[in-house]
């Protein structure tokens, strides 16, 4: 089994830092083309992106920030949380706002599917401070 952590890191509108997230995100695609499929892998972590279909939507994501999440899935990756909850509107970071935002995501590969039991967010850690973002909870049964 392989287990690969990230942090993405997040972006501003400045030129700087949307060039060091499409490096990091264009170095990181690159890596999965050279990765067997040999063996189960789970991709968690704080990607600072979201998927294409997120309620609400935000106009300030690019398109090259979908994409990078719809890379993962044709590199046979599933977001486990979005396979366990179709319809589920649940957030991983708030902005000072109130806006909620599913940043933090845990991916598996197909032939982890079956074991995928539960993914959920928990809160805790953000609603007591502790970090500005809720903790992905992924539980197997192999």
């Amino acid at each position: 089994m392989e287990i690969i952590g990230a942090y993405i890191p997040s972006r501003d509108k400045s030129f700087e830092k949307i060039q060091r997230k499409k490096k990091f995100i264009k170095n990181l695609g690159k890596s999965f083309l050279t990765y067997s499929n040999d063996y189960f892998r789970i991709f968690c972590g704080d990607f600072n992106i979201l998927e294409k279909e997120h309620i609400p939507h935000y106009n300030f994501f690019e398109k090259w920030e979908y994409d990078f999440y719809n890379s993962l899935i044709n590199h046979g990756l599933f977001d486990s949380f979005r396979y366990l909850n179709p319809q589920k509107k649940d957030y991983s970071w708030v902005g000072r706002t109130g806006d909620g935002y599913r940043y933090d995501h845990c991916f598996v590969s197909k032939d982890l599917l079956p074991f995928v039991k539960e993914c959920y967010y928990l809160h805790n850690p953000r609603n007591e401070r502790l970090s500005d973002h809720s903790a992905i909870i992924l539980k197997l049964n192999l």
